[in-house]
């Protein structure tokens, strides 16, 4: 069974494909879509709404997943469970984050007017959860353990990336 959403870090995966949350390398990097390995997400809430820090900077203030993107303004969102460990991600009335597809690399964004939508429904993975399953591999069922790589994207804005190569994270373009 997968986490229950708390204040904390998660890996989002879609239930309608299992793919996770993570982003385009065509979008700089910073456009969400479904891919093999996504991006972990701090997940913190204020006023019972969350918001989902991307660590990837565009600025001091703009590394919050936002409409389709990781580098946004932060954005409060409404969390609200589904049962089975699933989860709705509204930033509003007809809002909710969703994939447009099915495929990889299919952009997501808050398109779905609803929560019924199976694209819209998610998971919330920990770093525990994905270990549980580590423990289990075998030859027979391998399991993938790349989220043990802090950015295994090279983003160019990852906060990672950034302290790594000596930028300050208050402003990417500038060096310590």
């Amino acid at each position: 069974s997968w986490s229950e959403i708390a204040e904390g870090d998660f890996y989002l995966v879609n239930a309608a494909t299992g793919k996770y949350l993570g982003t385009l390398k065509a979008g700089w990097g910073t456009q969400t879509a479904l891919t093999e390995h996504g991006i972990p997400f701090t997940a913190t809430i204020s006023d019972g709404k969350y918001t989902l820090n991307s660590h990837t900077y565009n600025s001091k203030d703009n590394h919050f997943l936002n409409n389709g993107w990781v580098d946004g303004a932060s954005t409060s969102y409404t969390i609200t469970s589904l049962g089975n460990g699933k989860y709705s991600i509204a930033a509003g009335e007809a809002s909710f984050l969703t994939a447009t597809a099915t495929t990889d690399n299919a952009i997501v964004n808050n398109s779905a007017p609803t929560a019924n939508s199976v694209l819209a429904q998610w998971y919330f993975v920990s770093k525990d959860d994905l270990e549980a399953m580590l423990a289990s591999a075998t030859n027979a069922s391998p399991v993938d353990a790349t989220f043990y790589i802090g950015d295994p994207d090279f983003s160019r804005n990852h906060i990672i990336m950034l302290m790594q190569n000596g930028k300050n994270t208050d402003n990417p373009g500038k060096d310590y």
